[in-house]
């Protein structure tokens, strides 16, 4: 394996790539953050769970549907198949899924006599007929990183967010923003966001409608293999949403789903570095890649570490000014999340690790470790001490989930543990960013 400093102009490239990530992202942050703030302001704490359950329930389905092709996607890229076949596979796959998702929709909601939850049925099938475009754009969104064209495809979902945020403050100031004209809001996000992605992939010369079978059959393989490790992380990332709803009621889900959004906003800070670097480490040679991955993990760490530490003093603060006493139940659900978000900043690189060398099974089962935990937790917990439970639970699971990973590649606390020289360059990046811009 090299060292780190053989690797330096990739790390550097990743560090360079992920600090332009990072910028349009904390600016889509801040605008969704705007969105919700309003929105929270409207409709209170059981409106938010009210709009929140559709689109848990279109998140869980996204998960089950997925086939894995995401992951699938990276291992056949590394192994030096077409983009451009990727990417038709990918729109006639997304298309399939959506079909028989429709389909089984026309059976099961009605099985529940209409509502769900206390929630009309044709507010679930306002969400489930995203499907298709969703799937499309975690699809094509995937490539595109993958062919170097990570910035672009973010710019795409800063377009949506600014859209959507933008309508909300006019549905506000008109008096007509309710719940349900939330709900209508994210399809639009949503076609925006496919829209910006085709567009993308069009100048990238990445679209193709021609399919490559052997990189179908081959890639649902790969993916069906790892498709229980999406399930297992999306299920883990939202289950207990469904959980604090049916056991405590919409007004605690409004709660707890605004501690989770906030904390996985953090947790995304190290995302950026992660998708600069999964280029880099489908082409490296070798171990490297598992250099490259622990470099990225303690960048991750250092970055999400140090904003748990600012959001947790600041917290009572930020969501008194912002969402109103109604919603100062979320400020200890947010705090115990913290210490799982800071753990689950290495779970993407590290994972990327696993996938490149044909190991799903791994990811799969490190999943269900963490999920089973997650439920077991909250089913002890949450009649107990409430929206809090969920957090304690989550944290635990993705503490786990971290472990098993390092495990895993081989790694330890101690190659977790950001260096100065790993310091330094984040902070060269920042400054080249800075400067750039100024010019």
């Amino acid at each position: 394996m090299k060292d780190d400093l053989a690797l330096f102009p990739e790390l550097e490239d990743s560090a360079r790539i992920g600090v332009h990530l990072l910028g349009l992202r904390v600016a889509t942050y801040c605008a969704g953050f705007v969105a919700s703030v309003v929105i929270g302001r409207a409709v209170g704490p059981e409106g938010r769970g009210m709009y929140a359950l559709p689109m848990v329930v279109l998140a869980i389905v996204i998960s089950l549907g997925n086939l894995g092709l995401e992951h699938a996607q990276i291992f056949l890229a590394g192994r030096r198949f077409r983009l451009n076949a990727l990417w038709a596979n990918a729109g006639l796959v997304g298309c399939i899924v959506a079909a028989v998702v429709w389909i089984l929709g026309v059976v099961i909601i009605p099985a529940f006599g209409g509502p769900l939850g206390g929630v009309p049925a044709a507010w679930l099938w306002i969400a489930l007929i995203q499907v298709p475009l969703l799937l499309q754009v975690l699809y094509w969104t995937n490539l595109l990183q993958l062919a170097g064209h990570a910035r672009a495809a973010v710019g795409v979902t800063l377009l949506g967010t600014v859209a959507q945020t933008g309508v909300v403050l006019l549905l506000f100031a008109l008096g007509d923003l309710t719940p349900f004209s939330v709900l209508l809001l994210t399809g639009v996000t949503t076609l925006i966001t496919w829209g910006g992605t085709v567009t993308i992939g069009v100048r990238a010369g990445l679209v193709s409608w021609r399919i490559d079978p052997s990189a179908l059959r081959l890639g649902i393989s790969f993916g069906l293999r790892a498709q229980l490790g999406i399930v297992f992380v999306f299920l883990l990332l939202r289950v207990d949403q469904l959980m604090v709803q049916r056991v405590l009621g919409f007004e605690a889900l409004g709660l707890y789903s605004l501690a989770a959004t906030l904390a996985e906003l953090l947790w995304l800070l190290s995302d950026p570095f992660a998708t600069a670097l999964l280029r880099h480490q489908i082409e490296a040679d070798g171990d490297d890649d598992v250099t490259l991955g622990y470099a990225t993990a303690r960048l991750g760490l250092l970055l999400t570490g140090s904003a748990a530490l600012v959001a947790w003093v600041v917290i009572p603060w930020a969501i008194r000014a912002t969402y109103g006493e109604a919603f100062m139940g979320a400020i200890w659900p947010f705090r115990l999340l913290l210490p799982g978000i800071v753990a689950l900043a290495v779970q993407r690189p590290l994972a990327a690790i696993l996938l490149r060398r044909g190991r799903p099974g791994l990811v799969s089962a490190f999943g269900a470790l963490a999920l089973a935990l997650n439920v077991g937790l909250n089913l002890w917990l949450l009649e107990r001490i409430g929206p809090s439970a969920a957090s304690l639970s989550s944290s635990a699971a993705y503490v786990i989930l971290a472990a098993a990973y390092v495990i895993a590649t081989g790694g330890s606390v101690r190659a977790l543990l950001p260096t100065a020289h790993e310091v330094g360059r984040l902070g060269r990046a920042f400054r080249q960013s800075v400067r750039r811009s100024a010019a």
